[in-house]
């Protein structure tokens, strides 16, 4: 999932583009999540709750308060170089502030629907190419682990386990709130506490699944249709890109 957070305090300007970017799903055949936000504030909140997302569009007049900032809190206090930042503006005379931020773009207002096509697309074919991340937040520090190293997500109470090829880490969540953030064509929920990652199953049996570790894991009965179902439209996909 693309996860893309619109930050413009002009109501119209923001949902033209939100509509811009939801109509990009069938473009890029990927599942879009996007998130308005009004004010500075709302952003902020967000991003300090440990929320992440790949794409952050910023409008950097955001009353009197100012966009710019919003993007060094993303690079400096957060630390987070992976976010692709484009910054939204009426005027052009901003290029020297923007230089510390490492934006991925600069749009100029009004906007273009085919130039908010266009960046988008690069980013996802960049994304592509780049190793990807699942973020969470643990003791208020943002910590992150390679999607493809993950085996697999455990829920247990409040505490989620991320189970991994070097080990297990842990953080407080909930698996539907996970399972949001992560792609639904790789991560198959086989039982109502495991998400597992189809990258590292080896062996997909009726009622249990064996990881690349050697572990074995059972499918619930009311999963086991679905999980089928995934898995034959997981090796099509497959099939196709191969071809």
């Amino acid at each position: 999932m693309l996860r893309i957070a619109v930050c413009e305090d002009d109501i119209a300007m923001c949902t033209s583009l939100d509509n811009y970017l939801y109509s990009l799903r069938r473009n890029l055949k990927i599942e879009i999540d996007v998130e308005s936000f009004f004010t500075y504030d709302g952003l902020y909140e967000s991003l300090m709750r440990g929320e992440r997302y790949d794409i952050v569009f910023l409008d950097i007049v955001l009353g009197d308060k100012n966009g710019i900032d919003l993007g060094k809190i993303i690079r400096d206090k957060l630390k987070d170089e992976d976010t692709y930042i484009v910054f939204i503006s009426s005027q052009e005379c901003y290029a020297m502030e923007l230089f510390d931020v490492r934006p991925f773009h600069f749009l100029i207002k009004p906007l273009n629907k085919d130039r908010v096509f266009e960046v988008v697309e690069k980013i996802v074919e960049l994304l592509d190419h780049t190793e990807k991340y699942f973020i969470y937040k643990k003791a208020g520090e943002s910590c992150r682990v390679p999607i493809n190293d993950i085996l697999y997500f455990e829920s247990e109470n409040r505490k989620i386990h991320i189970h991994t090829i070097d080990g297990i880490k842990d953080f407080y969540g909930k698996l539907p709130e996970v399972y949001e953030k992560l792609d639904k064509m790789q991560f198959i929920y086989i039982h109502k506490s495991y998400l597992v990652n189809d990258h590292q199953i080896v062996k997909l049996e009726y009622e249990q699944v064996t990881l690349s570790n050697g572990e074995v894991l059972r499918i619930s009965q009311s999963k086991r249709k679905e999980v089928r179902e995934i898995q034959m439209m997981v090796e099509r996909r497959r099939r196709i890109v191969g071809n």
